[in-house]
């Protein structure tokens, strides 16, 4: 993800990635994973997602980790809510109403910076990363994770037929950056495609979606 093309899509309202209501896939298995209400989830590249608002309504903790100021600024007016402002080592935290997001480059976050999660939702920013950069993302997501579980969600098809983001993600490439430290479960796999219409657009003649829960491996 080139910060720059993030910022301008922002900027140009290119945000067809932006879901205007809850994402299907927490309403079908959030309740699921057992998750005490009062525990932190951790929701990486959050844009202005309703995800937060509602996540915050089950009881979480939330926080969000954003790069966009015009995003971060949607959500809160949104929410018309008035949060605080605090800013160290050029990241800004912003906090109203049991939600916390940190503006700024996600990889200078730091687990200190955060409160140690429960679980990560990751929702759209794996596969908003291109290949060069996977790796180097979800290393730095475990880092933050801190031994959380990831509640993981990812689009899978053919590279020929469109160029991302949102990038291709098979399950072989999930075990490629997660299979040494996680135990990789798939909660659901789907077809996408009618419900993305921009998608079709850009070339897709199939897509699918799956949702996957990464538990960390038992250490000896």
């Amino acid at each position: 993800m080139d910060p720059n093309f993030w910022l301008e899509n922002w900027e140009k309202g290119q945000t067809g990635f932006h879901l205007s209501e809850v994402n299907p896939v927490l309403l079908r298995h959030w309740e699921d994973l057992g998750l005490h209400s009062a525990k932190s989830v951790l929701v990486p590249l959050c844009g202005k997602s309703v995800d937060l608002s509602y996540l915050r309504t089950l009881g979480h903790q939330v926080v969000g980790l954003e790069l966009s100021p015009i995003a971060i600024q949607e959500f809160w007016t949104a929410m018309e809510a008035m949060p605080t402002r605090n800013e160290e080592r050029g990241l800004i935290f912003w906090e109203s109403e049991g939600i916390e997001i940190i503006e700024g480059d996600f990889f200078e976050i730091r687990p200190e910076d955060i409160e140690l999660p429960a679980i990560v939702y990751d929702r759209a920013a794996l596969i908003a990363m291109p290949l060069e950069l996977q790796s180097r993302y979800a290393n730095h997501l475990m880092d933050l994770a801190q031994g959380a579980p990831i509640f993981l969600v990812t689009f899978d098809y053919k590279p020929t037929e469109m160029a991302g983001p949102p990038f291709p993600i098979s399950r072989i490439r999930i075990g490629e950056l997660f299979d040494d430290h996680y135990e990789i479960s798939l909660i659901e796999s789907r077809d996408a495609l009618n419900d993305n219409a921009g998608l079709v657009a850009r070339g897709l003649k199939a897509l699918s979606e799956s949702v996957w829960l990464l538990s960390p491996k038992q250490t000896s």
